[in-house]
């Protein structure tokens, strides 16, 4: 912070201002993750979530006999992450604004602020990008990033007299109100688009979200001349499956629609992982799925390549996760070899990749639950040929698929909209934090007391706190 300082502030340190007191170490056979009488709460890292301490979940317990008397937390207490093997974690922060009866653990220190400094405008400062910065720069290592005792107290605070630190705090205080309210109606506004999603291809496939036209050939015409079309093996198949489906039928369909079996519209080509050899990283040979993990929101990512595929999916195939999880799908962007976690569905007798995609995730909930494991959840390759689809028309398809990506395209845009709203929320709470320590978010008063005279007391008590504690 290069900026002069307004007039009556003075800059401090950390160490000044307040006592600091690391986290202790309890051995797991002292812990227990369950409360219990005579148990103590203990915070972690994953209680400090965008600065402020959630101290209902994710705690761990230890008896009374282990906490020190000043490991206990505090209303006004900041408690900061000081190790983690994540730069984002180490360095989070939180104000206890409220009375807790519990206390804090490994890689976990706590600020508490002195007497007269108020603790909101302290805690403020160290969530500041300003802070945050130089922390992560001093605890970056190799494997653990870790932020010491001193790194802490030498950090420089910009202080201003007493009734202003009041003030500042106040301020921020009332602006991220009214950002958490704006991010809170964003959050809210997304989920709702969420399920507006569920919604559309709910109407989609029971026949709502598009006219039928009653000219147009029937499903059960396609679904024959599918079957005419296929191998005799195959059809052997088919009409086994249309008989044990494996998902219920139970919607009534519109005139002219029908359920058909995965194997009654697709060729499906289950997966086989190639030798581990063969993988490669460089572009050598096929590109190679092996999971949902590669999945995006529509096409995967490629991050493997194999030279020697066992099982190929055709370009315009639908990817469809087999295993950990049951369900998600993806198209398959180019010719591709799949491992054991994906088949691959080829769609028959002019029935788009769009329309069979729309109508796996239209039923990947009923798909999922086929999933079964000691594990974790697989569907095998029978069950997958058994699961129903409902199919309409093949006209009535394209005009499905049309209305279907015209309103995901105006809901995909409505949730870019509120994601860079939810960007803007976070710049504003920097800028307000900016401001705020540089003596711009609120108006001075010649009249308060300077922090010169603050830092004097503060100094002229030090001594006599030394005193007591060895005479102690």
């Amino acid at each position: 912070m290069t900026e002069p300082l307004p007039s009556g502030w003075k800059c401090a340190t950390v160490g000044e201002l307040s006592t600091f007191v690391r986290g202790v170490t309890f051995k797991k056979s002292e812990a227990s993750s369950e409360p219990s009488s005579g148990l103590v709460p203990i915070a972690r890292a994953g209680n400090v979530e965008s600065g402020r301490a959630r101290l209902d979940q994710d705690l761990i317990y230890v008896s009374e006999d282990h906490v020190a008397k000043d490991q206990y937390l505090c209303t006004g207490d900041i408690l900061v992450a000081t190790s983690s093997g994540s730069s984002r974690v180490v360095g989070k922060s939180a104000i206890i604004t409220e009375d807790w009866r519990g206390a804090h653990g490994a890689f976990m220190g706590v600020i508490r602020p002195k007497s007269e400094i108020y603790p909101a405008y302290l805690g403020f400062h160290i969530q500041s990008d300003f802070v945050r910065l130089i922390w992560r720069e001093l605890a970056a290592g190799t494997n653990i990033n870790n932020l010491k005792r001193d790194d802490i107290i030498t950090t420089t605070v910009p202080l201003p007299p007493v009734a202003e630190q009041k003030r500042i705090a106040d301020a921020i205080e009332e602006h991220f109100s009214r950002i958490d309210a704006v991010e809170s109606a964003a959050q809210t506004a997304l989920a709702k688009l969420d399920t507006l999603r569920r919604t559309v291809l709910t109407a989609a496939f029971s026949g709502r979200l598009v006219d039928q036209d009653p000219d147009d050939e029937p499903a059960s015409v396609l679904l024959e001349r599918i079957a005419v079309e296929r191998p005799k093996r195959r059809t052997r198949h088919a009409a086994q499956s249309t008989n044990q489906g494996s998902n219920s039928m139970t919607e009534v369909l519109p005139p002219g629609w029908k359920w058909a079996a995965v194997n009654e519209v697709s060729h499906i080509v289950l997966g086989q992982s190639p030798p581990g050899s063969s993988y490669n990283d460089v572009g050598d040979g096929s590109p190679f799925f092996q999971g949902k993990a590669e999945f995006g929101s529509f096409y995967p990512e490629v991050r493997k390549w194999t030279t020697d595929p066992k099982k190929r999916a055709a370009a315009g195939s639908v990817l469809v996760s087999v295993r950990a999880p049951v369900g998600p799908t993806n198209i398959a962007p180019f010719d591709c070899a799949i491992g054991r976690g994906l088949a691959a569905l080829h769609p028959l007798g002019g029935i788009s990749t769009e329309y069979l995609l729309w109508a796996m995730r239209h039923t990947d909930t009923t798909l999922a639950k086929q999933g079964t494991g000691s594990t974790f959840d697989a569907i095998t390759g029978a069950q997958l040929k058994i699961h129903h689809l409902p199919i309409s028309p093949l006209a009535e398809q394209e005009r499905i698929v049309a209305a279907i990506e015209e309103h995901f395209s105006r809901i995909d845009a409505a949730k870019a909209s509120l994601r860079r709203c939810l960007q803007r929320c976070s710049v504003l709470r920097r800028a307000v934090l900016a401001a705020a320590f540089s003596g711009r978010l609120v108006e001075q008063d010649s009249n308060d007391e300077p922090a010169s005279a603050l830092l004097e007391r503060i100094a002229a008590e030090q001594p006599k706190c030394r005193t007591r504690k060895k005479s102690a």
